[in-house]
């Protein structure tokens, strides 16, 4: 194992990687840590407590940070505290999952690329930052859910974010996995659950009851239905080149002599930007309230319920945005970008997996997805033995280290 350097990015990773983030749990050890550190460059800070559709959470927390004048454009720099379950597979693990291990200088622990190797590093050059915030300031945006279902994502588009940070910034860099080639396109996702209720009864007498898988599969064929006849956009730089559907899971019985009462589908849309997902969805809608029509003249207390997951917005930066030219151009100063084709087309523009980057995108900043840790690595980082290279960290510390002269 390497001895950590005291002053480096790696003794702050070494801290944040001990504090158990799994999703769902309470980010506040992780948040309060940070701030302990911050008070020691004197940075401002704000806590924002969940708080979403009604929901109050003290336990989670999102933490935003201005190093300089906040009334000056800036960068956001942007990354998510909680990770995967540390518990998964855990057994699986070559070393405890919360303990940062370094071998032939690959580190391993649990959110070592998802990613609080790439926080670690910002957090690392804050003193850097300060020194050049007069000319352009550094907003931190720490978030306490996107493992989940992006509550906090949400909860900063909708309520809070430009209270404590103007929207008139240069530009924001959600530093998920990507080789450190810069990114501006990703699917959106939206996802729901439908539960259809009928009335279960013995097989024998299904006169008696009200089938629910029976329905359940008459809504499922119609979806992909819709899906199929539905005018999609279409962008090459993908492999599978347009929005993609996925019913992930539908159950319902108990047994081949009873009439099922209930079926669930658990359903998401991965969809291009641009595409009018909500016309999609509409026709899916008008569909089920026939349906459900149908269910109630056999079944007057039969129902459809629709429950709405929170979900990605899609990313789609325009070539010419200057923020993602300067970073490319700055991102190729230090080094050849290592392309993964299968996962990264025509020059690296476009990821396959969603990111907290739309959500930005949708506040007017011109945002791309660029940090540390191949997608080889990404593609660990929900499995065990979670991995990064240390030379993508020190690639990423060289790359931050100047991104407040770049003319922006």
């Amino acid at each position: 194992m390497t001895t950590l350097n005291k002053s480096s990015y790696l003794q702050i990773l070494d801290k944040l990687i001990a504090i158990d983030t799994s999703v769902g749990l309470s980010t506040l050890e992780a948040v309060n840590f940070i701030i302990e550190y911050l008070k020691k460059y004197h940075v401002k800070f704000n806590i924002i407590k969940k708080f979403y559709n009604g929901v109050y959470d003290s336990n989670r927390a999102t933490l935003l940070a201005t190093l300089g004048d906040a009334s000056k454009p800036g960068i956001i720099l942007s990354g998510h505290l909680d990770t995967f379950d540390v518990n998964a597979n855990k057994e699986k693990w070559n070393s405890n999952p919360l303990e940062l291990v370094i071998k032939n200088d690959v580190a391993y622990g649990r959110g070592v690329v998802d990613m609080k190797g790439a926080i670690a590093v910002a957090l690392s050059l804050v003193s850097c930052f300060q020194q050049k915030s007069s000319t352009i300031p550094i907003h931190f945006c720490f978030t306490h859910d996107e493992e989940g279902v992006l509550t906090a994502a949400y909860q900063l588009k909708e309520n809070n974010l430009d209270k404590f940070i103007p929207l008139n910034q240069i530009g924001c860099m959600v530093m998920e996995a990507t080789n450190l080639v810069p990114i501006i396109s990703h699917r959106g996702n939206k996802r729901l659950e439908i539960t259809i209720l009928g009335k279960g009864c013995h097989a024998s007498t299904p006169n008696k009851g009200c089938d629910a898988l029976y329905y359940g599969v008459k809504l499922y064929n119609y979806i992909y239905k819709v899906y199929s006849n539905f005018s999609w956009k279409k962008d090459k730089r993908y492999d599978y080149d347009h929005a993609v559907l996925n019913i992930g899971k539908m159950s319902s019985g108990d047994g081949d002599n009873f009439v099922p009462n209930k079926c669930v589908l658990l359903i998401s849309c991965r969809y291009l930007y641009g595409d009018d997902i909500d016309i999609f969805f509409s026709h899916i809608w008008k569909y089920i309230k026939k349906l459900e029509a149908e269910m109630k003249s056999v079944f007057n207390e039969a129902k459809i319920i629709i429950n709405y997951k929170n979900g990605v917005l899609p990313l789609s930066t325009p070539t010419n945005s200057h923020f993602y030219q300067n970073i490319s151009r700055l991102v190729n100063e230090f080094q050849e970008p290592m392309v993964d084709k299968n996962n990264f087309i025509q020059g690296g523009q476009v990821i396959t997996y969603g990111t907290e980057a739309g959500h930005f995108q949708s506040l007017g900043i011109d945002t791309i997805v660029c940090g540390p840790g191949s997608y080889e690595a990404m593609s660990t980082s929900h499995k065990p033995n979670e991995k990064i290279e240390l030379n993508q960290l020190q690639k990423f510390e060289d790359i931050l280290t100047r991104v407040q002269t770049l003319s922006l």
